[in-house]
């Protein structure tokens, strides 16, 4: 019935309907709110829709001027209900936000983008919300196109220099919300909807009043979609891909797209057309080319690194090609690997025990390591590339309680034993101490790894102490529950290997 009642409104000429009266008109509006809170979404989709002709014919007058006293009502009611703790409440009511005849939104636009604006950020308490925030960031978008664009209007009645910073701000903070449950990566939601949202109020801006596009504003829009086309989700991907084109191609053309001229080399217009970006084997190929503008660097490279560092077979698969086909063209060039090296320790830090980026980037690194195109980079100073990679997985692994991470550590100290001097002595203490680790999966993980690791640099071992390091590392149980006798033959090996011996830290009191 409820539905029923919606869309009747939604479809239906409504001056004509018997019901011009106070109490006929309150009682369908209950109607109306009453569905937005409904768990249905059919239901809620046509309350939704039933909105903006009901609100024009009853709240409006033919002057085009809203009952005030009806937008304050409405308009406080729906702010109220973003705050429910139902998702469905808040989904209904944002979206509802996002429907609103213009005039509803006069004199009230910084009130109600900020109450959305509170619903995409993500809390403690609802941050399994993830549709409510997708609803709400559509919802902005929705009141952007609604009122429209002028850089001298009055930020209370339309976009304009005043607030359209914020409304940025808060999509870019959307597009960065990797929020994961049992459902898997529900943040993919938002980030989807705020990718489109800032594709089209880029758009809507630059027919409009294209002189509030500022340079800032646009690199890190064009930016923020190259990285989201290089990340892991297919779906997330193919999006990115095509809004990526649509603004590089736009008609008129999008102001301040860093190093557009090359860009478009990279993306021609024909190519863009036909591809569906979903296709792992075509973007990843096309979208690593970026990493070659400084621009794009830090951005592609973060995506990167999660889908080097991922989990499916084909995605890895593309990803690393593309990465060691752009490491490749370097030709070996110390300053080029050197800088690039520099923005990959640049995004590490940056997500600094931020497991969703600094595990994918460890296996990454270690991948790196074993293809060899770092070999230019190696140095005994103390400050190069090798060694500053040490103190990264040092600094990240610190008191970590993941094996997984620790034993991706491990997998980089092996690799990282390539460079001699100061590099390999920090490598070696650190694999060491891990022979000892609380957790028996890691000691017999990285005894294994760094057996290996010394088959395969046979320099590392002095020559009269080979044979012994090498059966103390596959001989001794590793894993066994006898500490002691673990730690006895571990500060063997230190010995022979000419490290000092690990101290056990007492714990303090």
């Amino acid at each position: 019935m409820r539905t029923a009642v919606c869309c009747l409104i939604e479809r239906s000429s409504l001056s004509k309907l018997p019901f011009h009266n106070k109490p006929v008109i309150d009682e369908w509006q209950s109607v109306i709110d009453e569905c937005l809170t409904h768990v249905e979404p059919e239901i809620q989709t046509s309350a939704v829709a039933a909105i903006p002709p009901f609100f024009s014919e009853f709240y409006i007058t033919e002057e085009g001027e809203v009952l005030q006293h009806k937008q304050e009502s409405v308009l406080t009611n729906y702010l109220k209900e973003l705050k429910s703790p139902l998702e469905a409440t808040r989904q209904g009511h944002a979206s509802a936000l996002g429907c609103l005849p213009g005039p509803m939104l006069q004199g009230q636009l910084g009130r109600v983008l900020g109450g959305l604006i509170q619903v995409t950020v993500v809390t403690e308490c609802d941050a399994a919300m993830a549709e409510a925030r997708r609803d709400a960031v559509r919802a902005i978008a929705g009141i952007c196109c609604t009122v429209g664009v002028h850089s001298e209007g009055r930020p209370d009645q339309v976009l304009c220099f005043q607030n359209l910073a914020t409304v940025y701000s808060a999509l870019f903070t959307a597009a960065q919300d990797y929020t994961l449950d049992s459902r898997g990566d529900i943040g993919a939601w938002v980030r989807e909807a705020a990718m489109t949202a800032m594709c089209d109020l880029h758009a809507l801006v630059v027919t409009s009043d294209p002189q509030l596009l500022t340079p800032d504003l646009t690199a890190q829009v064009v930016t923020c979609l190259a990285q989201q086309a290089v990340e892991k989700i297919d779906r997330t991907r193919s999006l990115a891909g095509h809004l990526f084109s649509r603004l590089l191609h736009h008609d008129p053309p999008i102001p301040h797209i860093p190093h557009f001229e090359e860009v478009k080399v990279i993306f021609p217009k024909v190519i863009d057309i036909d591809s569906a970006w979903s296709a792992d084997c075509d973007t990843y190929v096309q979208f690593s080319r970026l990493l070659g503008l400084p621009r794009f660097t830090h951005s592609v490279l973060q995506g990167l690194l999660v889908s080097v560092g991922g989990l499916t077979e084909s995605v890895v698969k593309f990803s690393s090609a593309s990465l060691l086909d752009y490491l490749k063209s370097l030709g070996g060039d110390p300053d080029k690997l050197g800088g690039f090296m520099g923005v990959f320790l640049d995004v590490c830090r940056q997500h600094s025990r931020d497991d969703r980026v600094t595990l994918p980037a460890l296996k990454t690194l270690d991948h790196m390591l074993s293809w060899g195109v770092l070999d230019p980079l190696a140095s005994d100073d103390s400050e190069s590339v090798p060694q500053q990679l040490v103190a990264m997985v040092k600094a990240e692994v610190a008191k970590c309680g993941r094996p997984h991470k620790i034993m991706a550590a491990a997998d980089v100290y092996c690799g990282l034993l390539q460079f001699e001097g100061a590099t390999r002595a920090r490598c070696l203490q650190q694999l060491l101490i891990l022979l000892c680790h609380k957790y028996p999966r890691v000691r017999k993980t990285t005894s294994d790894k760094l057996y290996e690791a010394l088959l395969t640099y046979d320099d590392v071992i002095p020559e009269d102490h080979e044979a012994d390091v090498m059966t103390a590392l596959s001989d001794t149980t590793w894993d066994g529950q006898d500490v002691s006798e673990i730690r006895e033959q571990r500060n063997l090996i230190c010995d022979m290997l000419g490290v000092s011996r690990p101290v056990l830290m007492k714990k303090q009191p």
